[in-house]
């Protein structure tokens, strides 16, 4: 009986055995495998362990990519002027002006001339109608308001009709504020001392920012209705790359003063832009009035990593 017991418990073992390690199979994410991402977890830096009775150096204050050559100390100027530098730097053979653009040809004295010439026209003709009639019986002269009224209708007529054809005649009214601003042409490698020295303006102190060449840039603005106002020209080097940003210290900014002689003006100004240490950079251009863009515009890329410096010619 013992016997038949056991191989009775023996084949129910044997046959519970696979449905109890039978499992559904283990989902393997294949594209995780192949590229696994990466967690945002920071790995923390180990910390230096300082060396008793040592001092730690500070390290070097590094200037922000891009910079331009002024702000960097006279040493690191002198050493980059002595190891690189530019043998015949350009000149700059003009400077900025401006014209007026509407016609500015002057009818002021035009309603003056009218004004005599019915006066006169007054006089002579009451004139000849009083000598005309004084031979004649029984007809009285004309009187003065009569050929007065007349002359004045004529020349009121003659003056309708200057003011509707003859440009500059009557009132006009200021055009509406416009502005465009364009980039003409570029002029490279003009040292500082020159482009003060042909605008006028006091050059540099020192002797290398003198020395130090760049282009020069000429902007053709147009305004209109903008007669006696007050503008600001604003100018910055930026990184030629998507989302370039701007180059650290390369922001500048100008007052222009519209002339008050005529509404519209084309102006033709000179703007000098150092190099950058930059592969490839281009500057851009704001026209400010009070705070507000008025226009934009911008250069071409334009080379940045070129010498910086004129020759010394001692």
């Amino acid at each position: 009986m013992r016997p038949a017991v056991l191989a009775l418990v023996a084949g129910l073992a044997l046959l519970a055995a696979p449905a109890a390690t039978a499992q559904d199979p283990i989902a393997v994410d294949e594209e995780a495998v192949a590229a696994p991402v990466a967690e945002d977890t920071p790995t923390p830096e180990p910390t230096p362990t300082p060396t008793p009775g040592v001092e730690a150096t500070p390290e070097p204050v590094l200037q922000p990519h891009g910079n331009n050559a002024q702000m960097r100390s006279r040493v690191v100027k002198e050493r980059e002027a002595d190891g690189r530098c530019v043998v015949n730097p350009s000149r700059l053979l003009a400077t900025g002006g401006s014209e007026r653009t509407d016609d500015d040809r002057s009818w002021a004295w035009l309603p003056f001339l009218i004004a005599a010439v019915c006066a006169a026209l007054v006089a002579v003709a009451y004139t000849l109608r009083r000598h005309r009639n004084a031979g004649k019986a029984g007809q009285a002269p004309p009187s003065l308001l009569e050929v007065a009224a007349t002359i004045v209708a004529i020349c009121a007529g003659v003056a309708g009709l200057a003011a509707q054809f003859v440009p500059g005649v009557g009132v006009e009214e200021a055009p509406p504020p416009s502005a465009t601003m364009d980039v003409r042409t570029v002029n490279a490698r003009v040292t500082r001392e020159e482009f003060a020295r042909r605008i006028g303006a006091t050059p540099p102190r020192s002797r290398l920012d003198r020395r130090e060449v760049g282009n020069v840039v000429w902007l053709q603005l147009k305004l209109a209705g903008y007669r006696g106002e007050a503008l600001d020209l604003q100018w910055g080097s930026y990184e030629t790359k998507p989302g370039g940003p701007l180059v650290a210290a390369t922001t500048h900014e100008i007052p222009i003063r519209v002339g008050e002689d005529s509404d519209e003006q084309t102006l033709f100004q000179p703007v000098w832009v150092g190099y950058p240490s930059l592969r490839r950079f281009h500057v851009q251009f704001r026209l400010l009035q009070e705070g507000e863009v008025r226009e934009l515009t911008s250069t071409g890329p334009m080379r940045g990593d070129v010498a910086r410096y004129a020759c010394s010619r001692s």
